[in-house]
Order: structure tokens, then C-alpha cells, then sequence
């Protein structure tokens, strides 16, 4: 198994300014991309660690975290390994062509599958924080994340930055939200999986209308 959630230390959430771990109630959540959710007492808290964003996160009529089948929380998993692209190109931004050439050797992204973007960021996040909370940084593009969707059917995707693209305006997470499918962010140990034939376990407490929380993911490894 690889463990794809990081270890979080609180000098490195200082750092990179989350301030440090602590649990405690906070305001009401009064987002308008979740009406459902007004009222309800929530935890900000989750963005310090690995993290899931359901679609009521963005989306006033997207599924809450309880609502989130269990079906969508183990599925086959893929990794693109962006890393030998960005040693050239730091910022690059993954790319419909860059989905294509990897297929030629991994074959098709299977329907149904999580498609995870490695880019081994997470080493960043204690060993130079200042490094991890860069932007622009290595990303989805739009086109890409449309493509997996749309054409290759995945079920959901993750990356290891805190942010789905470098985009003002959040285009790719705000189309993946909007289109009712979950992301996780802030993964870890993506270099410990191979391109294809692990599973991916998603898990996270089940808090009624939640728009986000930590997660722990993890990959049975074939």
C-alpha cells in the first residue's frame, strides 16, 4: 500500500500561512455556491492538510460530502507523472497532448477511473514551504480536465498543489465542481505509485452538508 496522505507538521502550516492545527468551532457557512449548507456549523480547518472538494463546495446544487457514494470513494487509480516535463518547464500546465502520449504507453484512461497528477510538490511542503506555496506552479489545464471527463469518463482527480490551476478565477476546479464530481488536493506519495493498477481509497467523516473537510487517501498497490 502507499499512504497518499502527508504528514503535517505546525511549523510548516505556519509557514506557509494556514496558521496551526486547531479544532475548534468556527462562523456559519454562508456561501452562496452552497445554500443548502447556511446555518450548519462547520470546521475551516480543512485545507491544512489533504483535502476533498465535493461540488457544493462551488456548486449550490452539487452533492455535499455525506451525499458522495461510496462507489466514488474506491476506484481504479491512474498517475500522470509530470516530472520529467517540469524539470523543463516548472509551470507547465498538463495538457490534452500530454494525456495522449502517455495512453501510447499506458493505454486509454479507463472509464470510471481517479486520475492523479504527480508532481512531486509535496516534498516542498516542510522541506522548503516558501517553494510549495509558489504561483504560478505545475497544474491541470482546462482542456485536460475537460478531456478526462468528457471524453474519458474518470470519476474524479487529485493533485498534490492546493489549487487545481493557476487561473484567477479557479476555471478547471470550478468546472469539476460544477460538473457534480469531487476533487482532492494537497496529495501526497504519488511517486510511490505506479501508472496504472493501484486502487484508490478515499475516505472522510461523514458531516451532513460538509463542503470540505481533510481526507485520507491511500493506494492498494498491485
Amino acid at each position: 500500500m502507499a499512504d497518499l496522505h502527508p504528514m503535517r507538521h505546525s511549523k510548516a502550516l505556519l509557514l506557509i500561512g494556514l496558521g496551526a492545527l486547531v479544532l475548534a468551532a468556527c462562523g456559519e457557512h454562508k456561501s452562496a455556491a452552497s445554500e443548502k449548507a447556511a446555518g450548519q456549523r462547520v470546521l475551516n480547518f480543512y485545507n491544512w492538510a489533504e483535502y476533498i472538494d465535493p461540488p457544493a463546495h462551488f456548486s449550490a446544487t452539487g452533492m455535499t460530502m455525506d451525499q458522495i457514494p461510496l462507489k466514488q470513494m474506491i476506484l481504479p487509480l491512474i498517475v500522470f507523472d509530470m516530472t520529467p516535463i517540469i524539470a523543463k518547464d516548472p509551470n507547465h500546465a498538463w495538457s490534452v497532448d500530454d494525456i495522449k502520449a502517455w495512453e501510447k504507453v499506458h493505454g486509454v484512461v479507463p472509464a470510471g477511473a481517479f486520475a492523479a497528477l504527480r508532481t512531486d510538490m509535496y516534498k516542498d511542503w516542510d522541506s522548503n514551504p516558501e517553494r510549495f506555496k509558489r504561483a504560478p506552479f505545475p497544474a491541470w489545464s482546462l482542456a485536460a480536465i475537460k478531456f478526462l471527463y468528457e471524453e474519458r469518463k474518470v470519476m474524479a482527480t487529485g493533485h498534490e498543489a492546493m489549487d487545481t490551476d493557476t487561473t484567477d478565477a479557479m476555471d478547471s476546479e470550478t468546472w469539476i465542481l460544477k460538473q457534480n464530481h469531487y476533487q482532492i488536493e494537497v496529495m501526497a506519495n504519488l511517486d510511490k505509485v505506479p501508472a496504472t493498477g493501484a486502487v484508490i481509497v478515499v475516505t472522510w467523516p461523514k458531516v451532513e452538508n460538509g463542503f470540505g473537510f481533510p481526507a485520507r487517501a491511500f493506494a492498494i498497490l498491485p
